[in-house]
């Protein structure tokens, strides 16, 4: 995985989308994140996992997505600090999940303001603009993601018409059928989820015949 990409490997992607998918301790609307004020407090924010790919790409190629990567672990108290919290249902589904996946939650952490600098630093690097910004659902990921900014004190750098969903996007695709699976990693990474829902957003921009204006 890598942060950068060269000018000359970004050409290999001709249109630019970017897939955003978080880790989380907790979920944005639950009672466990109700405040004595009413408002809801952020979920802690384990991760962050992105790939900039083109939708159009009739030829699917995780390795490529893999070049072009963002992968970051957040330090968990980083987030209390700023008023996140934890979801007590959330941790206990954690609990269930694949050992290797909690265990990468682990690794190399760094505070949130960080994590989102860099990110926002490495989606600058791409000399073309990023058309759509893609999450499993643009309602958790995004809203989260722009919750965070605000808390950090980091521009939020996109443009908020853009946004893509991977839930509708598969409505569309196979309406009377199931999805194909196309994650081939370690589930509930962020890293490996955004390249199985950018294998699916391909496939299913190919299916719809969506050509690039």
């Amino acid at each position: 995985m890598t942060d950068t990409a060269t000018p000359r490997r970004l050409t290999l992607l001709q249109h630019h989308d970017v897939m955003i998918d978080f880790e989380t301790g907790g979920i944005p609307v639950s009672k466990a994140m109700l405040l004595q004020n009413g408002s809801m407090a952020p979920p802690v924010f384990l991760s962050i996992g992105a790939v900039v790919f083109n939708p159009y790409d009739s030829k699917p190629n995780p390795d490529l997505m893999r070049e072009f990567m963002f992968y970051r672990n957040v330090e968990p108290n980083s987030c209390l600090e700023l008023g996140g919290k934890y979801d007590p249902a959330t941790l206990r589904w954690w609990k269930q999940q694949d050992p290797e996946a909690v265990a990468s939650l682990k690794e190399n952490r760094q505070p949130v303001k960080k994590v989102l600098e860099d990110f926002f630093l490495w989606i600058s690097n791409f000399r073309a603009p990023i058309h759509v910004q893609w999450a499993n659902d643009p309602s958790f990921d995004l809203v989260l993601l722009k919750h965070w900014c605000i808390l950090a004190n980091v521009t939020y750098t996109f443009k908020y018409g853009n946004e893509g969903s991977c839930r509708t996007i598969k409505r569309l695709a196979w309406p009377d059928s199931p999805v194909p699976n196309f994650h081939e990693g370690v589930a509930h990474n962020a890293g490996e989820d955004c390249i199985g829902q950018g294998l699916t957003v391909q496939a299913a921009h190919y299916l719809l015949n969506l050509r690039r204006r």
